[in-house]
């Protein structure tokens, strides 16, 4: 099973590093607070600003892959909404998020990341250079195709399973994030 793992205890040791027990030096402690960053944050942080990601985000700390969301990528991420969570069987998405299920949940969640920042752009473009289709590889190492229909993107997974893109796109500093109506492999 092949696993989009992001290492991040060297991350934690160094910020505890940083947290020394003795106090700054007076010139530190008086210096300006660094200026806020502008843009866009990584994809978790703009998953995080749509309330229709909830179910998604919640999956995605059950399979503990909220380091995935936050590592450099570029990485696109179809994430289905709420509504597209409904779909599945009754119960289904319940036993996934139990712990006894969540390698399987965990490939469930990156079978909808790819590699790669694919804004809707390039993602029209990857299609029309395809004619008509452009297949891109996920974290999992699955494929899902993508096709146009005059201006709605569908993604079809290697089972069949179709969604459509429900948005534009949204830019992250770590690749970009859209929307779809349907959960894939499922």
């Amino acid at each position: 099973m092949k696993r989009l793992a992001i290492p991040l205890l060297a991350g934690a040791t160094l910020a505890l590093a940083a947290c020394g027990s003795e106090p700054a030096p007076e010139a530190a402690q008086t210096e300006e607070a660094a200026p806020e960053p502008t843009g866009p944050g990584p994809i978790a942080a703009v998953a995080g600003e749509n309330d229709d990601l909830s179910t998604f985000l919640e999956a995605v700390r059950s399979a503990m892959l909220g380091g995935s969301l936050i590592a450099d990528g570029p990485y696109t991420v179809f994430a289905p909404t709420n509504a597209a969570f409904e779909k599945l069987p009754a119960g289904k998405l319940d036993k996934l998020m139990t712990p006894d299920e969540q390698d399987d949940l965990g490939e469930l969640i990156n079978a909808h990341i790819v590699k790669g920042a694919f804004g809707s752009d390039a993602l029209a473009k990857a299609i029309e250079d395809g004619d008509g289709k452009a297949e891109l590889e996920t974290v999992e190492g699955d494929t899902i195709t993508a096709s146009k229909d005059g201006d709605t993107i569908t993604l079809t997974d290697e089972d069949g399973h179709k969604a459509k893109l429900t948005d534009e796109g949204a830019e992250a500093s770590n690749g970009v994030l859209y929307t779809i109506d349907t959960v894939l492999a499922d």
